[in-house]
């Protein structure tokens, strides 16, 4: 380790950084001076890492005050084909349903009984078939938007990942308890891109300017569920917790220990 007069320990991800510095070169946490950096150290500690030296804490960063993230930026064109790939998982019911409504019109309005269906239904008029194409329509549409809603809504719950997310690898990250997403959390995050769908083109807007704009590709959705969008591997190499190194003298009092046994 190079700690010395000129080197300190950040307290979130345990990496070896100046003491001038104010921001974690590793982790991205922004850092404070004097009596600063042990209100973040001691804020750390607080939410349950212990340990005396700071490289024994996980990786946090200022999100323990669910303001800032440590995660870098996902790649855009990762989440586009993960947009592409739920939206149509989201629509299979609506896509199943328009080649069913031309089988049905061809069956029942063949003008020229060319077909086998057609020609056994020759006897019979459209408004006779009325009532059951009706039904059908009816509960094709009523299953597509209750499918289309409870997979908008709680795709990114199972996990932290929808199926096109996990295509594509990434995962919605809790930022405040630094896990994967859940169920509530994705149901507010998608539930509010949902609602702005509903205003023509400005809400259809809003949410794809916000992912670009924003630092780290977080949407209006993400920051009222404390979200983020970030790529699995990221996600799981800061999960991994430093293991505390033993100082010199504990070392020596271990050795010795051993050398009695």
């Amino acid at each position: 380790m190079m700690q010395g007069k000129d080197y300190k320990s950040c307290p979130f991800c345990g990496e070896e950084i100046k003491v001038a510095a104010i921001k974690c070169r590793y982790c991205l946490s922004m850092l404070e001076d004097g009596d600063g950096w042990e209100k973040l150290k001691s804020k750390a500690q607080a939410e349950g890492f212990k340990g005396e030296e700071a490289d024994h804490l996980r990786p946090l960063g200022e999100f323990l005050e669910n303001k800032y993230s440590p995660y870098p930026k996902s790649p855009l064109l990762k989440r586009l084909v993960a947009f592409i790939v739920d939206l149509i998982i989201g629509s299979l019911v609506f896509l199943v349903m328009i080649p069913v409504i031309v089988f049905m019109v061809i069956m029942l309005y063949d003008p020229f009984r060319t077909y086998t269906f057609g020609y056994t239904f020759r006897h019979f008029s459209w408004q006779d078939f009325f009532p059951i194409f009706g039904l059908v329509i009816f509960s094709f549409f009523l299953l597509g938007m209750i499918w289309f809603l409870l997979y908008s809504l709680f795709k990114d719950g199972f996990q932290g990942a929808s199926l096109g997310k996990r295509l594509t690898g990434l995962i919605v990250v809790n930022l405040k308890e630094n896990k994967a997403c859940g169920a509530g959390l994705s149901a507010l995050r998608n539930f509010i891109k949902l609602v702005l769908t509903l205003v023509p083109y400005v809400g259809w807007l809003v949410e794809p300017v916000m992912v670009l704009a924003h630092e780290k590709g977080q949407r209006l959705g993400d920051l009222a569920a404390g979200t983020q969008v970030v790529e699995r591997e990221v996600f799981l190499s800061r999960q991994r917790v430093k293991q505390p190194q033993p100082r010199e003298g504990q070392a020596q009092q271990t050795q010795e220990k051993d050398t009695e046994n």
